[in-house]
């Protein structure tokens, strides 16, 4: 018996049949990757900005940073100092001067600042602190950057003009909602609470508390608030703590969250660009979602191809929005036995673009204005970062650099 090992031959018809087949089964892929690509993929273009200056304004980290509405002073809390410093800056950067710094009064030793808010016309500043389970509160009036400009002000001259201490939770996080009206955690310590009150000469009075998600961090903006929890992203009216809109975040174990200016975009994250495991994986931890499409999927941060003057392994600190659809993620090496280079990371919502910037040792806070993003770093620098070329261009303004 003669056993025939030739192989069958395909006839051309079945050749043309697999082909046609395989053709389109690449074309399906080669879609579902575009599709896909297309929702999530940032373009990585080079940094329009500069970093135009860097000093120091304290031996410790430096917690809080905060921009005043419509100036050209930010207020800077460093760590383990009952102290708020207002420096006054320029366009540019180049030229800042420390105007004065505000002695907070608390009754409870060990206090540390730990947040800021400015009330929308930026005449008054409040201060949160934190020790343990315990805050406390301290508001000032501050005169405007013209007068501040002009005048030597002592730290004496300008004192809290009202207080809230004994606090039975510690404040991370404070929003005004008007000139007289402001956000804290609870002040009894239920940590599922937060309190408005209305800040005056006299006793304040506690407008009503309501409920939302996790306190230890919110955003407020116009009326707005973002809070967090576990994995989910509640969004309120603050007028009457009415619900407007919940979603669930991809990354579970948020810790950051922010708000857009205008309260279109909000944003959230957990701490790492990649699990614990494989913190190389490069997943996508921090998300953004458009409030105006609310049943619209989250729009994911493309943190692909990294510095490669940053180390691989970021985690996410903090967390900013700038002028029209620009956000800002700021990250410092994880894992690292010594000080290395954080990056600052800008992401453009409307042209699809990501790019990065390498900054000083760890990033700590972002605070961004028209014109600027202001860096605070662990070792009490600040980082003073020019990006009016990118928002002249978002106002269709020619490209001239200011000095």
């Amino acid at each position: 018996m003669t056993i025939n090992t030739r192989r069958p031959s395909l006839r051309n018809s079945d050749c043309k049949q697999l082909t046609i087949i395989a053709s389109v089964f690449v074309w399906l892929a080669i879609v579902a990757r575009f599709t896909t690509a297309s929702e999530d993929y940032f373009e990585s273009v080079p940094f329009k900005g500069i970093v135009a200056a860097s000093f120091r304004s304290a031996k410790t980290p430096i917690l809080s940073i905060s921009w005043r509405p419509n100036g050209s002073s930010f207020a800077v809390t460093p760590k383990s100092a009952k102290v708020v410093d207002i420096w006054l800056v320029n366009t540019s950067g180049k030229n800042k001067k420390l105007q004065i710094s505000l002695q907070c009064t608390v009754q409870r030793n060990g206090m540390t600042p730990m947040c800021m808010a400015w009330s929308p016309d930026g005449s008054v500043l409040a201060v949160g602190f934190a020790n343990g389970n315990h805050g406390s509160l301290s508001v000032f009036r501050i005169p405007d950057d013209s007068r501040l400009a002009k005048s030597e002000f002592h730290s004496r001259d300008i004192v809290p003009y009202w207080s809230a201490n004994d606090f039975l939770h510690p404040i991370h996080s404070l929003g005004f909602m008007s000139d007289v009206v402001l956000l804290t955690p609870d002040r009894d310590g239920n940590s599922k609470t937060v309190n408005l009150w209305k800040v005056g000469h006299s006793q304040s009075q506690n407008v009503h508390p309501w409920d939302s998600a996790k306190k230890r961090e919110f955003s407020v903006t116009n009326g707005q608030v973002v809070s967090i929890d576990e994995q989910r992203v509640i969004l309120y009216q603050t007028r009457d703590a009415e619900f407007v809109e919940t979603w669930r975040s991809p990354s579970p174990g948020l810790t950051r969250c922010a708000i857009s200016n205008d309260g279109r975009y909000v944003m959230a994250s957990s701490a790492f660009l990649g699990n614990r495991d494989d913190l190389d994986s490069g997943a996508l931890t921090a998300h953004c979602w458009d409030t105006t499409t609310p049943s619209a999927k989250p729009i994911a941060l493309d943190f692909r191809n990294p510095l490669s003057v940053v180390a691989r392994r970021q985690e996410i600190q903090c967390l900013a929005f700038g002028p029209s659809s620009l956000c800002f993620v700021g990250t410092r090496p994880f894992f690292s036995k010594v000080r290395a280079q954080g990056a600052v990371t800008m992401f453009d919502l409307k042209e699809r673009e990501r790019s990065s910037i390498a900054v000083r040792t760890d990033v700590t806070v972002i605070a961004v204005n028209e014109d600027a993003v202001v860096v605070g770093h662990d070792d009490g620098y600040i980082s003073y970062l020019d990006i009016s070329l990118t928002t002249e261009e978002e106002a269709g303004h020619p490209k001239n650099m200011k000095e």
